[in-house]
């Protein structure tokens, strides 16, 4: 048995449950695992991440495949590691009606039991590179974070590159967000506590819709910003020790840029644009609180955590974790113990600031 686990871990995840494996005794843990060589020098991996590592080695890469077919392995890695069904008190889909050029935008609304009618809400975005994830993709992990939070979750299905490059993420972006203050009342949602949040792709959408609505009669409350994308740089020293064999290569964020990116020679002035790279922004003042979480083992670790330091160092109030041993992902890799105790461990701190 242990050489078949060996050979492939996504076999293992598949015939034994993620849960039941990723519970084995570390020392077994361990030895399925493997080592993991490179440049990485930090702390130790945890055994559970390297195991997916390993899950995610055997098939090709994301950029190999094109964006539907990365779409279902997405999918598919999700249905075996992430979060699961969590009961709630309702869940109802909304449509955003976007004018007669541009396609209505589908908002999932979950609720969870016992909240006021005033209650607080948190509009996610979700990861996937702006090309992947989706209102399935994303829809246990936000269950867990409006049972956990108490709050409202809104999921905002935005439109997807490269059918839909930049800005169209990002209009849509700000177009849930004024949405839900204009339908506050009618949702059961206190307008003064509608915070924005994402993962990846979706924390970058939500930072730099937050540097854009922090002027507004009623800016967001709260941003929740896990392993946010906030740089178009790709040169931190991150990015250079984790390049490859790591989760999120390199090579995958190029290929997710040149999706959502305009070519030439709109470009050029694209990779500046706070609108793409939150940490260009001129100034950080008076953005709302913000929950950071990074992952040690993940290539947009450093560009996470200088954006929480240029909030800090702008007077914003923000917790910042940095989880060592985690890849990029573990949002939506609950099986994973470390990884659902790192996502615990920050919804808590989303929920104190609402």
């Amino acid at each position: 048995m242990i050489v078949t686990l060996h050979q492939s871990a996504l076999i293992q995840v598949r015939r034994f449950g993620a849960r039941l494996l990723f519970s084995l005794p570390g020392a077994l843990l361990e030895r399925l695992a493997g080592d993991r060589a490179g440049r990485y020098d930090g702390p130790p991996l945890d055994p559970s991440s390297r195991l997916v590592l390993r899950a995610i080695e055997r098939g090709p890469k994301l950029e190999d495949l094109g964006p539907v077919a990365a779409r279902r392995r997405l999918a598919n890695l999700t249905s075996l590691v992430g979060w699961r069904s969590t009961r709630l008190d309702s869940v109802v889909e909304e449509s955003i009606p976007r004018g007669e050029s541009v396609p209505p935008l589908r908002v999932r609304v979950l609720r969870p039991y016992g909240l006021d009618r005033r209650a607080p809400a948190l509009i996610y975005l979700h990861g996937g590179g702006w090309v992947l994830g989706g209102l399935e993709s994303h829809h246990h992990l936000a269950c867990v974070l409006a049972a956990r939070a108490r709050c409202v979750v809104l999921v905002v299905d935005y439109r997807l590159a490269p059918e839909h490059p930049f800005p169209a993420a990002y209009d849509d972006t700000l177009a849930a967000y004024r949405w839900t203050l204009d339908a506050a009342e009618r949702l059961g949602l206190d307008p003064e506590r509608i915070a924005l949040g994402g993962d990846s792709a979706g924390g970058n959408l939500a930072a730099a819709a937050c540097l854009e609505l922090r002027r507004e009669a009623r800016p967001p409350c709260a941003q929740l910003l896990i392993y946010p994308v906030t740089d178009t740089a790709r040169a931190t020293a991150s990015y250079l020790e984790l390049a490859s064999g790591y989760g999120l290569e390199r090579s995958t964020m190029d290929w997710f840029f040149d999706c959502y990116l305009p070519l030439a020679p709109k470009r050029a002035a694209a990779l500046e644009d706070p609108r793409v790279a939150p940490l260009r922004a001129s100034d950080f003042a008076d953005l709302p609180p913000a929950v950071v979480g990074t992952a040690a083992v993940d290539i947009l670790r450093d560009e996470g955590d200088a954006y929480a330091e240029s909030l800090r160092a702008a007077g914003v109030e923000v917790v910042h974790r940095s989880f060592p041993g985690l890849i990029h992902g573990f949002a939506n890799m609950a099986a994973l113990p470390a990884a659902r105790r790192a996502m615990e461990t920050l919804i808590d701190d989303f929920a104190a600031l609402l």
